[in-house]
């Protein structure tokens, strides 16, 4: 049986590879979370923010200049995968930016201990916006839950 012969990786591919599998380590962490038998909807909202932030290489500091994201993990491994970054940054907001607005995993999350409201600045949102949208939420479930079953009682 013949083996083919593969020619020894280059200091640059060993580069790119060390830093494509950094890149990946948080969505390994994010995998590994939702696989564990603990965890609610209420987790979703985090992880996608926690994957925004860790492919946001670069933010606008309070002049509008652009500096490396002091609060990105990736910041300072990432030199030779920025466009592999960043279109791994836009695939994941143009898939899950929903997730944002959906009552489900609004309320998931701020009803989830670990997160309550902690997220909803991080996210960009106003925080008294959505707590009162959350509310009224689950205001019209509990009367909607009560013409469906008049028994029901609050003390």
């Amino acid at each position: 049986m013949a083996v083919k012969k593969h020619e020894t990786l280059t200091a640059y591919q060993q580069i790119v590879i060390k830093e494509m599998v950094a890149i990946l380590k948080p969505f390994e962490a994010a995998s590994n979370d939702f696989q564990a038998d603990f965890e609610t909807v209420g987790n979703v909202i985090p992880a996608y923010l926690g994957l925004m932030n860790a492919l946001t290489l670069t933010v606008r500091d309070r002049n509008g200049v652009q500096i490396p994201n002091p609060n990105s993990r990736l910041t300072p491994l990432v030199k030779y995968c920025k466009g592999f970054v960043a279109g791994l940054r836009l695939s994941l907001e143009r898939r899950f930016l929903f997730i944002l607005r959906d009552v489900h995993y609004v309320m998931g999350s701020i009803i989830d201990p670990r997160f309550k409201r902690a997220w909803i600045t991080l996210a960009g949102l106003n925080e008294t916006a959505v707590v009162k949208a959350v509310a009224a939420e689950i205001e019209l479930r509990y009367d909607i839950a009560q013409l469906l079953s008049p028994t029901i009682q609050v003390k």
